[in-house]
């Protein structure tokens, strides 16, 4: 795609047009097709001949010249015998003398700067190895002939001087006049410090020079690598780092530009220079030409500069490349090709960053399953169950084995796996998690392990096996306290014995002795149906409308509503929740930067949106604080309210459509490739940024809005003398009782029992879905402790989503103390309707000329118009559209994260399972439809929501919501006209102040510090870059975290078993049978862009000197992509330098199909890549002693 920009780019050069500079690449080719008729003639005839010229001489040193032997030239003749050296060393110095012929180009490639990558290899991929001229005149004249190929560039140059100088610089546009003379020092931050530099802002700098500084080093270090390759050594990616910074920085006082590695001159030194002082040659000649030989270059046309650029770019769109990916693997293709659309579509900033993202999208999908499996007894062994059939299980027993470290991405698919084994065996009383294989656990696994506690209740857990590293991980991180065995550096035997020794609650005797079956899917000859089926929800299902069912989630309740036992409930959760609502509606409205009624619309109509589709039981869904907080950031910068509210509403549709789209593809899981540090620390920054935000109308001063949200607070400080000293009082006393009441709710005031308030005597229980209404599980006698981690999406009743406040042990029966606790609980839910009104009261007595109000709010429900009425009206004028998809895509992930990770903790206390797909269609429905009745976008709200979990039964509650406020849209507007904007500034300053998630922080500290600093980058880029920088540096570190976790596959070497003959890992089984002349390498998980090299370099170092061979045991491989396939190819080249066999054995069909269309199985010693271990090995042998016999 950089290559298609950079010929766009040179279109006016090359017609001699003035093409005006535009958002979009495409619109440039459209620019120029309308002005095609005023270019220049001489310039667009100049500029062709120069590209044919280029072009033809490109093709000729690719495919008709062949590549001379230099040593035949300038040295004497050099024959080395490489099957002599026993030195190692010795073997790579006559390799890079001696070029290896009939080499072919690889299929693959990164070709970074033009075809030249091509000249990297010993020979053109056309010519044959007795195509070699030994004649030494022939060889001079291919010599000379590549040489002038190579100097395509200088020679198109020379031709256009002379036609420029023919014909004039009027008849077409020349370089002109270049300064002679080498550049003067001077500090880089020159334009800062002389106030040049005006028109760019630093953030943006930061952004372009990171991009930048990525894309130097990608290219530089792929092509260092390759030569390395040839040279036979090692490159270090630090010093490559150090090098190329040094280049750039240390230049930038001499006045150059951006340096990078140039593959076309890189390949001319590969051909012909030994050190770097050929470098320093062409460094002298640059200055002496600098000194003496600029004035020649004024009459070079403008059309011959380009016509070489156009070139370079055109031999870096890799089509060959598209081809082999289309082939080969097909999934990779599109990401290729998403990322190249991208590019040339969005611009080359853009298009990086869609990259980026496409990389990660790819990551996620490498990395989402990990190899989890039960485990079955062989002999004295734990074995795969499902590889050995003859293997016993036990029925009360689970063992079950993950490979791998468990992180954000792959730990929410491990722990369904095992829930699903629990189903399938209905005899099981504990389960042990072999962690032999498991090198760590994330903050997000530890965390979960308290939901599968939860899920598995009554049955037990343990881990056994775990290293010293993931032990002490799960005990400071206090996991080791909830396990039933706390010991989890046990063999897996010490494990259940231990937990047979154990008694289930509920049951009468401890857990029955060893039980052993043969392995099969059923354990269990039990009919009657399981309780634990309740782990696995399952809507309820009539054939009539199951059709309707991925669609209207509603459906799951409507036909089993009790009007008897749950509408009273509703009602009082529903005229709650809209007193909550509408002065947080209010209030956010004012966070957006809109008229207030238009936050009253989305609470008016969205809750019943996702009450219709959405498939969680209570969760509400408005207008959110940390969505408000971002839809006002795009919003800040337009001047007029007109403006403001059509973006508003066309982000909502925009956000809806987005989300609508992910849900019907699918594509749910992407919450779980966001760990909880980063979004909590993304979160708990924006919490801060709330807090700012409502400074200015806390203390009634008019703050400009700036790029860095701290520069408000030192704005503030400067105007501090000229605020309003009633509206401080207002919000300062606002925000006491406000706090207070959410203090108290939390610490002081007990939870009742709702059932014991409104019916006489009921026992709920949760059956299963489907054969009578899920209902909430009664709070027990003694309460649950809150988790010490949270992820605190909203405000502090995050707390209120457990059975009880953690402070009082005990849950009150007597019937008055009940409504009294639940008359006080209330209360503390509408603090801030008691501030408003307060508010309003304190407001009419002082005036509106004392303190400001929010004055006149509109009454009556909203008219439906088009939500793209701003573009076709012409009302939107002040953001583009780029910027608008940029927006919407960011408020979309979090919309849907912050919702998500509500419904599944609410999930959590129904003991049912979240569709997270159909989450997306309920959210994307709900923001995309309110936007034709004048939304603003819409998310689940954290404490509306817990209301709704202590006493709704059904989203009837929602609707009853919206017909409050319904009501008060209509007939009530005129008693906020006096609300003082403090009051309102009071009530986001709280909410923002408990997203700030200090007790998460303080757990990751003292329990996963690297993760830690992970939620501190995230909670400081936020805060000190603002809230959509800073969710790019929160994705950004998923992304780390995420190669991190991933960075180290498990590569170790194998030996043979002496009592069973199986090959196992030689470092556990020290007495192993291990062959000399041939090392058995495994490598464990799929193999990818983010690991390949690591994998590569653990083989490299496992192989030794007396080994003539390596094979590669696929068995765990499920997968390889395109980069990793390229990995092969380089280990088979540079194990063949050193004289060594290579070869895969047991792969999958799925491997072995890739490496076959790949073109790699053909490059390997031996084509077979399903054969076992043993019969490559047999095959090896036979090829090693026919290549000694000369065969």
């Amino acid at each position: 795609g950089g290559g298609v920009l950079i010929m766009i780019s040179q279109l006016g050069s090359w017609f001699q047009l003035t093409l005006p500079s535009t958002s979009y690449p495409l619109e440039t080719v459209v620019n120029l097709c309308r002005q095609i008729r005023d270019c220049n003639t001489n310039s667009v005839v100049v500029g062709a001949v120069s590209i044919v010229v280029l072009s033809v001489m490109k093709y000729a040193k690719q495919h008709w010249i062949p590549n001379p032997s230099l040593t035949q030239l300038f040295d004497e003749p050099l024959v080395v015998d490489v099957t002599a050296m026993t030195n190692q060393n010795d073997m790579n110095a006559a390799l890079v003398q001696t070029p290896i012929e009939g080499a072919q180009h690889p299929t693959w490639g990164f070709s970074l700067d033009d075809q030249e990558y091509a000249s990297l290899e010993p020979v053109p991929p056309m010519m044959k190895s007795n195509s070699t001229v030994k004649h030494k005149s022939r060889q001079v004249l291919f010599f000379v002939l590549r040489t002038i190929c190579d100097l395509g560039p200088l020679v198109i140059c020379l031709f256009g001087i002379v036609v420029g100088r023919a014909v004039g610089e009027k008849q077409i546009k020349v370089t002109g006049h270049v300064p002679q003379g080498f550049p003067s020092p001077k500090f880089p931050w020159y334009g800062y410090t002389g106030d040049i530099i005006k028109s760019v802002d630093f953030s943006d700098v930061t952004v372009n020079a990171l991009s930048i500084a990525l894309i130097v080093y990608m290219t530089s270090i792929a092509m260092a690598k390759r030569l390395a390759l040839r040279d036979g050594y090692e490159v270090s990616p630090t010093n490559e780092f150090i090098g190329l910074g040094m280049a750039s920085a240390i230049g930038s006082f001499f006045q150059v530009m951006p340096p990078t590695g140039g593959m076309s001159r890189t390949a001319v030194n590969m051909q012909s220079a030994r050190t770097q002082l050929a470098s320093v040659i062409t460094v002298t000649l640059v200055i002496l030409v600098l000194m003496v030989g600029t004035d020649s270059l004024y009459f070079l046309p403008k059309a011959s500069l380009a016509a070489i650029i156009i070139v370079a770019g055109f031999w870096l769109i890799e089509t060959d490349e598209a081809k082999w990916l289309y082939r080969s693997k097909r999934d990779e293709f599109y990401v290729w090709l998403a990322s190249f659309l991208a590019t040339i579509g969005l611009g080359i900033l853009a298009g990086l960053g869609a990259s980026i993202v496409c990389s990660l999208v790819a990551l996620m999908i490498k990395t989402k399953r990990p190899l989890v499996y039960a485990l079955g007894r062989s002999g004295d062994l734990y074995v795969n169950a499902q590889e050995n059939p003859d293997a016993t299980t036990e029925l009360d027993t689970i063992v079950m084995r993950v490979e791998g470290s468990l992180y954000f991405g792959n730990s929410e698919y491990a722990m369904q796996v095992i829930l699903a084994q629990v189903v399938l065996q209905d005899k099981v009383r504990a389960i042990v998690i072999d962690a032999t294989y498991i090198h760590d656990m994330d903050a997000t696994t530890l965390q979960m392990m308290d939901t599968i506690l939860l899920k598995l209740s009554p049955i037990k857990l343990a881990f056994a096996n775990a290293q010293p590293h993931l032990a002490h991980v799960i005990k400071v991180s206090g996991l080791t306290y909830k396990l039933s065995v706390p010991e989890v550096t046990e063999s897996i035997d010490h494990t259940i014995a231990r937990l047979r020794a154990l008694e289930v609650p509920g049951v009468a005797m401890p857990i029955p002795l060893r039980l052993e079956t043969s392995n099969a899917m059923t354990t269990s000859t039990n009919t009657a149906p399981d309780e634990r089926a309740t782990l696995l929800y399952k809507p309820h299902d009539d054939p009539k409308i199951k059709w309707a069912q991925p669609w209207l989630a509603h459906l799951n309740w409507i036909p089993h509503y009790n009007l008897r036992r749950d509408l009273k409930l509703d009602l009082i959760a529903g005229v709650t929740v809209a007193m909550m609502i509408v002065p947080q509606e209010i209030s956010l409205a004012n966070i957006m930067h809109v008229p207030p009624q238009y936050g009253l619309y989305t609470a008016a109509l969205t809750p019943v949106l996702y009450a219709l589709f959405g498939s969680s039981r209570v969760l509400s869904v408005a207008n959110g604080a940390e969505v408000s907080l971002m839809v006002g950031a795009a919003l800040q910068n337009i001047k007029t309210d007109k403006e403001r509210v059509a973006v508003g509403i066309f982000l909502s549709f925009y956000i809806g459509l987005i989300n609508l789209t992910l849900g019907c593809l699918q594509l749910g899981v992407i919450a779980d490739f966001f760990s909880r540090p980063v979004m909590g620390g993304f979160l708990s920054g924006g919490g801060v940024l709330i807090m700012i935000s409502q400074l200015g109308s806390w203390f009634q001063l008019t703050l400009p809005s700036t790029s860095y949200p701290l520069e408000t607070v030192v704005n503030l400080c400067r105007q501090i003398r000229d605020c309003n000293t009633n509206s401080v009082i207002v919000g300062g006393a606002s925000i006491v009782v406000l706090s207070v009441m959410k203090y108290a709710k939390q610490h002081w005031i007990p939870a009742p029992k709702v059932s014991h308030l409104f019916e006489s005597s009921r026992n709920i229980k949760c059956t299963r879905a489907g054969e009578s209404l899920v209902s909430p599980t009664e709070e027990p006698d003694t309460p649950a402790q809150p988790p010490a981690w949270g992820f605190s999406l909203n405000d502090d009743d995050f707390v209120s989503l457990d059975e009880q406040a953690p402070a009082k042990p005990r849950t009150y029966s007597n019937k008055r103390r009940n409504v009294l606790l639940f008359l006080l609980r209330t209360c503390c839910d509408l603090g801030p309707l008691v501030v408003c009104l307060i508010g309003i009261v304190v407001g009419q007595f002082l005036g509106e000329s004392e303190v400001k109000v929010i004055g006149h709010v509109p009454r009556g429900v909203p008219a439906p118009v088009l939500p793209w009425y701003g573009y076709a009206t012409g009302i939107i004028q002040s953001v583009d559209f780029t910027t608008l998809t940029v927006h919407a895509l960011s408020m979309a992930l979090i919309v849907y994260m912050t919702s998500i990770a509500m419904t599944k903790r609410l999930a959590l206390r129904d003991h049912s399972d979240v569709n997270s797909s159909q989450e997306l269609i309920g959210l994307g429905m709900a923001s995309a439809l309110g936007a034709f009745f004048q939304v603003m976008p819409p998310t689940g709200g954290m404490s509306r929501t817990a209301v709704n979990m202590q006493v709704a039964r059904t989203q009837l509650a929602s609707i009853v919501t919206s017909l409050l406020v319904v009501l008060m849209l209509m007939v009530g507007m005129d008693a906020l006209y006096f609300l003082p904007k403090a009051s309102l500034a009071a009530v986001i300053i709280v909410a923002g102040f408990y997203l700030v998630e200090i007790h998460e922080a303080t757990w990751l500290f003292h329990s996963k510090r690297d993760e830690f600093f992970v939620w501190l980058a995230s909670f400081g880029a936020t805060i000190g870059m603002g809230i959509l920088p800073g969710l790019g540096v929160s994705i950004l570190c998923s992304l780390v975290a995420l190669m991190i976790q991933t960075k180290r596959p498990l590569v170790y070497a194998l030996g043979r078993s002496r009592s069973s003959g199986a090959y196992v890992n030689t470092r556990e089984n020290a007495d192993a049978i291990v062959d000399a002349d041939i090392v058995v390498v495994r490598v464990q998980g799929s193999l990818y862009f983010g690991n390949t090299d690591y994998a590569m370099q653990r083989i490299l170092s496992l192989h030794h000197d007396q080994a003539t061979a390596v094979v590669l045991d696929a068995t765990y491989i499920h997968d390889m992509d395109a980069t990793t396939l390229g990995g092969l190819e380089m280990l088979h080249m540079k194990l063949a330098q050193r004289g060594v066999h290579f070869a895969v054995a047991n792969g999958q069909p799925r491997l072995a199909n890739i490496l076959q269309t790949s073109g790699v199985c053909a490059k390997l010693s031996l084509a077979d890549v399903t054969s076992s271990v043993d019969a490559t090995m047999a095959r090896l042998r036979a090829t090693v002693v026919a290549v000694a016999a000369g065969v």
